[in-house]
Order: structure tokens, then sequence, then C-alpha cells
């Protein structure tokens, strides 16, 4: 584990430069254009979001898509190597302690707790969706991993603060190539994560923080990663998918 955190160092130094600190809305179309927002004005009949010189407005069954990005990292293959690290076994959760006490100074936890922190959120009047992610940058690390006899993946994480609670199996994380297309998408873990009060105080963390990993296969052809998180998804039909798969009933996701 030494020789992780020496690596992880390294790796950070570059990680830092790329990292931004608010998620940022994504919309995508039916066609697969994708834009990004700031904020947009949501309900079940159109989405709207203002552009140079005024207000563009989209028809609902336009739309596929409303999802924040809350992490993007851009990768050089070639510096991954310098700083890779080979184990019989790796430890995920290990790890993520070490970065946070070594990074950030602080202690965490993983619960299994359901949030017990409710903040108010205009969307719920007003219609209007912003980001409600933020990240920790100096907790965006990743680390190229090497296990006998022949397995490596690069471990992506990222911890994040919200300001109103997330269904966790709405967060995915993408691979891009370089014209930004979309190459793949790798399942990703998630933990609610506890911290001491005193900690949580000093730096300045919401009563609602994260942790978001994922172990990417080094046989992907890729440049960039991003955890997304799924605001509202439609199908064909029009029907809400992640309504659909947390449960919910009604038509538009709150968050």
């Amino acid at each position: 584990m030494i020789r992780l955190i020496i690596s992880l160092v390294l790796v950070f130094t570059i990680s830092q430069e790329l990292s931004a600190s608010a998620g940022q809305l994504l919309l995508t179309t039916n066609t697969g254009k994708r834009l990004t927002l700031d904020y947009c004005w949501a309900d079940e009949n159109q989405v709207r979001f203002e552009i140079g010189g005024g207000t563009a407005t989209l028809s609902r069954d336009l739309v596929r898509a409303l999802e924040e990005v809350i992490d993007r990292k851009e990768i050089v293959r070639e510096a991954l190597e310098k700083t890779a690290i080979t184990t019989d076994s790796f430890d995920p959760e290990k790890a993520l302690k070490d970065i946070a006490t070594r990074f950030y100074g602080i202690s965490i936890s993983f619960t299994s707790r359901p949030p017990d922190h409710r903040a108010s959120s205009p969307e719920e009047k007003s219609n209007l969706y912003g980001a409600i992610t933020r990240v920790v940058p100096e907790l965006s690390v990743y680390q190229l991993v090497h296990t006998p006899p022949k397995r490596s993946f690069l471990f992506a994480t990222t911890f994040f603060n919200t300001r109103v609670p997330i269904t966790l199996n709405r967060i995915y994380l993408e691979l891009l190539d370089m014209d930004g297309n979309v190459v793949d998408r790798i399942p990703v873990k998630i933990s609610l994560l506890d911290v001491p009060k005193k900690e949580r105080l000093q730096k300045k963390i919401a009563p609602l923080f994260y942790v978001a990993y994922a172990f990417i296969p080094m046989d992907k052809e890729f440049m960039t990663y991003q955890f997304v998180l799924e605001r509202m998804i439609w199908d064909e039909s029009g029907n809400n998918q992640s309504a659909a798969r947390s449960g919910d009933t009604f038509k538009i996701v709150r968050f």
C-alpha cells in the first residue's frame, strides 16, 4: 500500500489540473446530439435553456436525457505506466480511505444508512434544474493497477457533495474517444460516507457526501472518462426510465 500511496501522489499532480468543482448539466437529444448547460427549465412538455441572444425550447419528445457530469478526466496513457502498481490483491475501500486521509486529511467510513438530510430544492417549485453535485478536486484521482497474471485496470475515483439525496443506481462512468464520441459505459460503485463532525466542519463537507469509483479495463481505447448522474431519462414512448428504475411514481424525477 505504501507504493500505492506514492503512485497516487504522482497521478494526483496530473489530475488536479483537470478537475472541475461543480457538476455540468448534459442534455442529449433523440438524434444523439449533446449540449452542456449551466441550467435549464424542464417539465412534462418541454425543456428550455438559454443560448446566445435568447432562450431555446425543445419539445420533450425531442429530448432523450438530462444528466449531470459529476467529474471528468483526460487520460495520458503514456504517463500511466510510469506510476502503475502491481499487486496480488487490491482492496478498493482501503485505497479510498488512504486517499481521503493522504490528500484531504479526513477519515471516512462507508455506510448503508439512508440519507437523513433533505435540502430545499428550487426544482420542486420552479422546474429550474442546475448542478446538484460538487467534487472535491483533491480527491479526484486515478491509478493504473496490474494484478497477475494478465489483468490491468484503471482505478478511477471521485468524492463529491450533493445538496439533495441521490439514487445510487443512477450513476455510471462513460468512456470517450479523442473526438468526444462515447466508447463504452462502465458500472460504478458508490457509497454514502460518514466523516467525523469536526473534520466535516473544518473541510465544509456537506451532510450528503459520496464516493464513486470504477474499474476501467485497459483494453478499452479511450482518452477521457466522466462520471455521469442521470437526472431524467425518457424512452421512445416518453416514459421516464429513471423514475421506473427507482420505483418513483411521478413522471419527472426530482433531486
